[in-house]
């Protein structure tokens, strides 16, 4: 990190998406809860600043892995983490869950699909998660 802040680097983004183990196989993520917390703690370290991105929603997820989450978003904040962005689950197009949701016939590939992939609108109830209302998750 301290040479990616000699060559200029100033700002890195990480994307965890979850802090959740189970999603974060479920996703393919390769990475773990602790090498999140190294990789943060090592950019501070060096001087850079330091954003994580999460989604919530996932259709495996379940109230105790959006807890994990929560806890995982308050132990970056504790280790200088300075910025944090929350977005819904949204199943894009070739994605693997993508096609394991069209599988079962639960994404229509409607114009209000694909606007949906291009507006983030916050006032939407939208949810592919069985558990987890588009309510609950705004």
């Amino acid at each position: 990190m301290r040479r990616a802040k000699r060559s200029g680097l100033v700002y890195l983004q990480i994307s965890p998406e979850t802090g959740s183990e189970r999603v974060m196989s479920w996703i393919d993520k390769r990475m773990r809860v602790d090498s999140v917390l190294d990789t943060v703690r090592n950019a501070k370290s060096a001087g850079l600043s330091v954003a994580a991105a999460f989604v919530v929603g996932f259709p495996v997820e379940t109230w105790g892995d959006l807890v994990d989450t929560f806890r995982l978003t308050a132990r970056l904040a504790r280790t200088g983490l300075d910025e944090a962005v929350v977005s819904l689950f949204q199943p894009l197009p070739g994605s693997p869950s993508f096609n394991e949701l069209r599988a079962r016939d639960e994404v229509a590939l409607t114009d209000a699909f694909y606007r949906s992939l291009f507006v983030a609108d916050i006032t939407m109830d939208a949810s592919h998660n069985p558990t987890m209302s588009g309510y609950e998750l705004r």
